[in-house]
């Protein structure tokens, strides 16, 4: 059996195909190898494959993948799956296979987190660091829910809309974000906030500042209007409409858009093992 998982810090999908093409789908949270623990991971995963020593081959494709995490996460991962060859690589990789298979172009995600690269139709070629929630992730959830918090609390909507975020939330105290934000990893803490601007997307004010931040994020990772884009990520999809405006006012030919690049990447392995 081939098992295959693409993970980002909010949840993680997984394919389980067997010997005769029969295919398993399963969900679980998310991990992202710069900070999270792996083997609470493991842990998670365990339960939902009955009979791990029937896997032989494992391709897991996670957030905050580096060259330096990819040993220890394999040797973690090799308690489980004994009699597996495992290969550990990014969620970039993953959108870029599942996106473009073996097709030139350039790949974005936008989730919890932003990133985007130039993929060679084999490999990833070049890439600007998405330098994290603090630094970086222009036009993701975490960057998204930040610039939601920062104009709630400073007051800087209409009288309409900050009364619908304060109801929408039951209250949101300026003491309690600073401590979560500052207090301890809040990436996904912030991007929880999105969920409401996806939801009121339509509003004047909230479809303002999604167009900005799309435009922050292509101005962010310097996009080039030379090859086609496609994008994955829960951001991109569900607010698919603005982003495509947003590529289009700036020349951007922007193919596909895909919640989860799973289906592509799981026909990409059924076809190169």
């Amino acid at each position: 059996m081939i098992l295959i998982g693409e993970s980002g810090a909010t949840k993680a999908d997984w394919r389980l195909i067997e010997k005769k093409g029969t295919i398993h789908q399963f969900q679980q949270k998310g991990f992202n190898a710069a900070t999270h623990d792996p083997a609470v991971f493991m842990d998670e995963l365990k339960p939902l494959i009955p009979e791990p020593e029937k896997v032989k081959k494992v391709y897991l494709y996670a957030a905050g993948v580096s060259e330096g995490s990819k040993m220890p996460l394999i040797k973690v991962m090799n308690g489980l799956f004994h009699d597996a060859t495992i290969s550990v690589e990014t969620d970039l990789l993953a959108a870029a296979r599942g996106l473009f298979g073996h097709k030139a172009g350039m790949v974005g995600i936008l989730g919890t987190g932003a990133n985007l690269c130039e993929y060679n139709g084999h490999k990833i070629i070049s890439r600007i660091p998405p330098l994290g929630y603090i630094l970086g992730d222009e036009g993701g959830g975490s960057y998204m829910g930040r610039k939601l918090l920062a104009r709630y609390l400073r007051g800087q909507f209409s009288e309409e809309l900050l009364t619908k975020i304060s109801t929408y939330f039951n209250g949101i105290e300026e003491e309690e974000v600073i401590s979560q934000v500052y207090g301890k990893p809040s990436n996904t803490y912030l991007a929880s906030f999105s969920r409401f601007l996806i939801e009121k997307q339509n509003d004047r004010e909230i479809y303002q500042l999604i167009h900005r931040c799309f435009h922050d994020y292509f101005d962010a990772f310097e996009a080039t209007t030379e090859l086609r884009y496609g994008f994955t990520g829960s951001v991109a999809f569900l607010c698919g409409n603005i982003l495509r405006k947003v590529a289009a006012e700036r020349r951007i030919m922007l193919d596909l858009i895909v919640q989860s690049p799973i289906a592509g990447l799981t026909l990409y392995h059924q076809e190169n093992g």
